[in-house]
């Protein structure tokens, strides 16, 4: 896992980057709707990557900023100046707190708390005021009464329910099909895709099969190198959702194609050996020994002996 979270911090470097150039053409004036779409994907991702390591202080702040910038792509709110200077006052508490994470530690509380009571005054929380509290409202409960024509419970009507129908299918477990491939970006920033299958195998149990149908020569590939895709699947520990698979491909999501979807692991397959019935009998050898017995045993044939060369005819042969 550790190797995940210095993928992380790699990551929010580019993010950071993206962000504060976003600001920048903002103050400029060079700033459109793509420039904003940019800001919020990078906070966006900055606020999951703290979700998968729970670090609780910059999800909170990530998120108050990503509102923020949700109303100004929505065209809620407007970029003026009061704005630009809050959000460049954002990212400097922004890069702050990642700073803090990456060493391990926590801010005081105090520590960026007015520049997030101001980002939730610009936009507060969905479903509360500015505090993140949220107003409830209270609920007047009245019970019905249901008629199933009669007051004689000997004439209930008979409900009929067809159970075998209502039964899950058997033959397989359910599972979580997840279809990966990486842009070249991800490899450009030394991403391993091998960190993210291990940081999902956490979340229960993974088979991966690597499609390598469009992986070209590599004479002939060129700047092709992502070509890969990848086909897992994950049948998931109790409590495990598509928002956790999601949670750990959140902060390069916008460097990968992602597809997740439910399926049903085929069970293993009947390994029994089949039923090959009775071996046929033997055919019985005891007339056949019991004759072989009782033939007369043919003498061998004298030894010959063997005829010798002359010690000269030896001689001249090797005299040639």
């Amino acid at each position: 896992m550790s190797d995940l979270r210095d993928m992380f911090f790699e990551e929010c470097d580019d993010l950071m980057e993206v962000l504060s150039t976003g600001l920048d053409d903002l103050q400029n004036g060079n700033g459109d709707a793509e420039t904003i779409n940019a800001m919020f994907r990078s906070v966006h991702s900055i606020k999951g990557g703290g979700g998968a390591f729970g670090l609780d202080q910059l999800i909170n702040f990530a998120h108050a900023f990503e509102n923020v910038l949700e109303d100004l792509r929505s065209e809620r709110i407007d970029a003026d100046a009061g704005l630009i200077a809050l959000m460049f006052s954002a990212f400097d508490h922004l890069s702050d707190l990642l700073t803090a994470a990456r060493d391990g530690n926590v801010l005081p509380d105090t520590a960026g708390a007015s520049i997030l009571s101001d980002l939730q005054q610009v936009s507060p929380p969905a479903g509360g005021d500015a505090s993140g509290e949220a107003e409830v409202a209270s609920l007047d409960f009245v019970p019905l009464t249901l008629d199933i024509g009669g007051d004689d419970l000997d004439t209930l009507p008979v409900l009929d329910f067809d159970l075998d129908a209502a039964a899950p299918a058997s033959g397989g477990t359910d599972a979580y099909i997840i279809e990966f491939s990486a842009d070249p970006g991800l490899y450009a920033r030394g991403h391993d895709p091998a960190l993210l299958f291990r940081a999902l195998a956490d979340l229960g149990d993974v088979t991966t099969t690597a499609d390598t149908a469009d992986v070209l020569p590599l004479a002939d590939c060129g700047e092709s190198l992502a070509a890969l895709t990848w086909v897992l699947h994950l049948v998931p520990n109790d409590g495990i959702d598509e928002d956790d698979i999601r949670e750990v491909f959140e902060f390069v999501e916008s460097q990968c194609m992602l597809d997740i979807t439910t399926g049903t692991m085929p069970d293993d397959q009947d390994t029994d050996l089949p039923d090959l019935g009775e071996a046929p009998a033997l055919p019985s050898l005891d007339g056949e020994l019991a004759g072989a017995a009782d033939a007369p045993i043919a003498s061998a044939p004298a030894a010959q002996p063997a005829e010798v060369a002359s010690v000269s005819d030896v001689s001249t042969y090797w005299s040639k």
